[in-house]
Parts: C-alpha cells; structure tokens; sequence
C-alpha cells in the first residue's frame, strides 16, 4: 500500500526530484519544470501523456490532470531540458521515479511539457474540495 504523502507544493525547496509549474495562470496549470543535478530545467513532451501528467499533478498534491498540453503550451523554459522520453506506470509518487532519459538528449525547449491538474488537493490519502 502507498504511504500517503504531503504535497510537495507545501515546501519550495530545491531538493533532487522536486517539481514545480511555471507561467500558468492557476497554480494548478503550467510548464512542468523538475529539479536535477543540482539544477532546475523542463521535462520534454515525447511521449508526454496523461498518465506522466497525472503523476506531476499528484505530486504536487492536486487532483487527477485534466489535460497534458503539447508544444510549450506555457511558453519556452530556459536552461537544461532535465527529462525527455518520460514513462510512468501511474504507481510512482514522485515524476523522478518514472523511467526517463536524462540531460543532452533530442530535444529543445520548443517541446517543454506542460500539464493542467485539476484543482482538488489531495492530502494524506483524503481529497479536498
């Protein structure tokens, strides 16, 4: 059984597998942005579905993702593309945990991931409205 967890979107820190989503207009939408080596960067949209997105969304504490907008939806990030080619199972708690391809591989900002999470939060296994 998964350990319910607290939303990470309660503490900005700067820790290995952190997310955060940048230029939407809600907090709950945006470019989905995650913290590696040291450093933040995007997550590439190859192969960016609904499943990817709903991990970010659960990581972060919201509801289930109403959608997993392609093409830098939310504009173009800047600095490393940090994941591209993401894979989750919909098992993981964090999108560091899916399978993924790291820094330098084929993709540019262009392809930044974005995400729009439904805005019921989620905190210690029990919804809130």
């Amino acid at each position: 059984m998964k350990r319910p967890s607290i939303p990470q979107s309660l503490f900005l820190t700067d820790v290995e597998g952190a997310i955060r989503l940048v230029d939407g207009e809600l907090k709950t939408e945006g470019r989905v942005e995650v913290y590696l080596n040291d450093a933040w960067g995007t997550v590439c949209d190859d192969g960016w579905t609904i499943q990817e997105a709903d991990v970010v969304c659960y990581q972060l504490g919201f509801g289930p993702a109403a959608s997993a907008p392609p093409m830098a939806h939310f504009g173009e990030g800047t600095g490393s593309v940090q994941m591209d080619d993401v894979q989750c199972s919909g098992e993981e708690e964090r999108l560091a945990d899916c399978v993924y391809r790291e820094v330098g591989h084929n993709c540019g900002h262009s392809e930044d991931a974005s995400v729009i999470c439904t805005q019921v939060r989620k905190f210690s296994g029990i919804f809130i409205l």
